[in-house]
């Protein structure tokens, strides 16, 4: 049941040397391609995956984590997930338009994400990092489905120039393997009430 396998995620800051069978990761990053929905599929993001070889691009990317600028997020020395035996980068993408785009756009539509000049606007950026936000949560249901732990990580700069191995923004890092232990959540630290979130509109 789904429910049951979103229950077994767990807040995971560090990971064991043992890595996933690279087959079985290959899988599951193919199963979330075909199912992620995306606006006129045109998925625009990249995902760079540091295998379990990568140890000086993760030793550069932990020290990413720790140089991010104060306005970004405060600085830590706590990201031991960025060295998870598989570790996803995920950056923007110019999308290379389908053939119904390629149809729209003779059309007169616009499709910013598809052109140089307009596809790191804000809008277009915001919608990359909802699809990614997407493929997340499918790709880390598929993990929990094969007992394998994910990790989220924000904290880094993204600024590109900062970074050898990438040439676009980064947006969001998923650390993946299997964990050491998992963090409790800290005292205090509480969902909002339900009430405060959700909120059913009445005519």
């Amino acid at each position: 049941m789904i429910e049951e396998i979103y229950k077994k995620r767990r807040k995971v800051k560090r990971f064991l040397n043992e890595a996933p069978d690279h087959n079985l990761i290959v899988d599951l990053m193919q199963k979330t391609h075909s199912l992620v929905p995306s606006k006129q599929n045109l998925m625009p993001y990249k995902i760079h995956v540091l295998g379990p070889k990568c140890l000086k691009l993760k030793d550069e990317l932990y020290h990413l984590t720790t140089t991010a600028s104060s306005d970004e997020y405060t600085q830590t020395k706590s990201n031991y997930q960025v060295y998870a035996p598989y570790v996803l980068i995920f950056t923007t993408r110019l999308a290379e338009p389908n053939e119904y785009v390629k149809r729209k756009i003779q059309e007169g539509h616009s499709y910013k994400s598809c052109f140089p000049e307009t596809y790191l606007n804000t809008g277009r950026v915001n919608i990359a990092c909802i699809e990614v936000g997407m493929w997340s949560k499918i790709f880390t249901g598929l993990c929990l489905e094969n007992d394998i732990d994910v990790a989220y990580l924000k904290c880094f700069n993204s600024n590109s120039e900062k970074w050898s191995f990438i040439d676009e923004r980064p947006l969001f890092v998923i650390g993946v393997g299997y964990k050491v232990n998992h963090v409790p959540f800290t005292k205090g630290e509480t969902k909002p009430d339900w009430n405060e979130v959700v909120c059913f509109e009445h005519e």
